[in-house]
């Protein structure tokens, strides 16, 4: 799946990472605060650990799974 920082246009929207799948259902993942911005997303290289950042905070978040695998199309 892609997983992509959701980023609202005023301090009352909840800022989300969302998941689209290969079949383009979209899905919420995690959310954050209101009033901070989750940014630049993206998996370790070998897909084990999910890394974003709170923009206002100026943390870096590491979310570790198991994840869930999907067949590869055929």
């Amino acid at each position: 799946d892609l997983i992509v920082c959701e980023d609202g246009s005023d301090d009352a929207y909840t800022n989300s990472l969302v998941g689209v799948t290969p079949k383009g259902e979209v899905y919420r993942f995690g959310q954050g605060h209101a009033a901070v911005e989750l940014a630049g997303c993206t998996f370790s290289p070998d897909g084990s650990t999910l890394f974003f950042n709170v923009q206002e905070r100026g943390w870096t978040m590491a979310v570790t799974g198991p994840w869930q695998e999907r067949a590869k199309p055929s």
